[in-house]
């Protein structure tokens, strides 16, 4: 008989977890080639961690399944047919689809963390209760205590007033960074709905892709997509947001294009000037901090060929492009046409005009 020696005895040993962990991984693979694999088990652990993500609101889905996605190369755990719920238990977001990418440092059977979450199809709403908004029935975390002036103060009554509401909303966004473990989000094929206190929609806006990232120093925000009202301009719209320096400062930028402004005027019908046509591309943004407040707000906007009409008078417009700035800590505003051409005067990038309004 030979006597084993205990490194004999523990290479054997690694061999066999070694022999068992390929065996496991081949069935695997044969068995996700086939499709999709369900996991009951990871259910209620899952929603767990969804709930938990979410403060406690109530989540609910159909199934979760482990899936290979061989485009991307990547093993990822499926949830399919999500609920979410808001405080009354009420339904305020829907998703047909949503990929888990797990922290496995907080990985347990009783609680499944998601790190980050990939969502396609269904809808979120957007709600207001009382004095706040929830998007998903969660809060926002941006101040809801935000009342234009009358519009017959200053712009420096409005500044101020903006710069209030940036302030606690500073404070709210570095606050729920601290107490959320979620990290990233991205949705595609998304309609957003926004709803009043009877919860009937009041807009419908489809977003084609997003993404929404956090930590504890700073916040993204981005969505691209188009309105889904019949009465709405045709077009699409962009929405960006950062927050960054541990929630300190901020940029944000909305930007809108359509082949027919005029179809905006539907919902003005009593503006005081008529369009026809004017493909459009509109873009603002807008840059503060805690410190300072609103340090500068620019827009750009471009004009294809169309008519204006203003005080009876239709003129023809065959092309703008302007951008303008306005500096609070100055309090000067300035615009520059690299190019107009309306009606009977026509300038093109020979010398730009500038004007400046202190």
């Amino acid at each position: 008989m030979v006597r084993q020696t205990a490194k004999t005895i523990f290479l054997e040993i690694v061999g066999g977890f070694i022999f068992l962990f390929l065996l496991a991984a081949t069935f695997l693979a044969v068995r996700l080639s086939s499709g999709p694999m369900a996991l009951p088990i990871l259910k209620p652990s899952l929603i767990a961690g969804f709930e938990d993500m979410r403060g406690g609101l109530g989540v609910d889905f159909e199934q979760v399944t482990l899936e290979w996605l061989a485009e991307e190369g990547q093993l990822v755990l499926i949830a399919n047919n999500i609920d979410f719920l808001d405080e009354e238990g009420q339904l305020a977001a829907e998703a047909e689809r949503c990929e888990v990418l797990l922290n496995i440092g907080g990985f347990s059977l009783r609680q499944i963390r998601p790190l980050k979450l990939r969502i396609e199809g269904g809808w979120v709403g957007v709600a207001e209760a009382g004095d706040i908004w929830r998007v998903a029935g969660q809060p926002v975390p941006i101040s809801s205590n935000f009342v234009l002036p009358p519009s017959s103060q200053p712009a420096d009554d409005f500044i101020a007033t903006l710069n209030g509401w940036l302030t606690q909303s500073f404070d709210i966004s570095a606050k729920r960074a601290a107490s959320t473990g979620l990290q990233n989000i991205a949705f595609e094929n998304i309609e957003m709905r926004v709803l009043d206190q009877d919860r009937a929609v009041q807009y419908r806006f489809y977003v084609q892709s997003g993404v929404y990232s956090q930590d504890m120093d700073s916040l993204d925000l981005a969505l691209n997509g188009e309105s889904l009202e019949a009465d709405a301009a045709p077009g699409t719209l962009g929405f960006r947001l950062n927050m960054s320096s541990g929630y300190r400062a901020l940029e944000t930028e909305l930007s809108f294009a359509t082949e027919s402004l005029a179809a905006l005027m539907r919902v003005w019908p009593s503006a005081p000037i008529s369009l026809t046509d004017l493909p459009a591309n509109l873009t603002l943004t807008l840059s503060a901090n805690a410190q300072e407040g609103v340090s500068a707000i620019d827009a750009t906007m471009t004009l294809g060929a169309g008519r204006l009409g203003v005080m009876q008078e239709i003129l023809d417009v065959r092309g703008v492009k302007m951008t303008a700035a306005y500096r609070p800590e100055t309090d000067q505003l300035s615009a520059q046409f690299e190019e107009l051409n309306i009606g009977g005067f026509s300038l093109r990038q020979i010398r730009p005009l500038k004007l400046r309004i202190e």
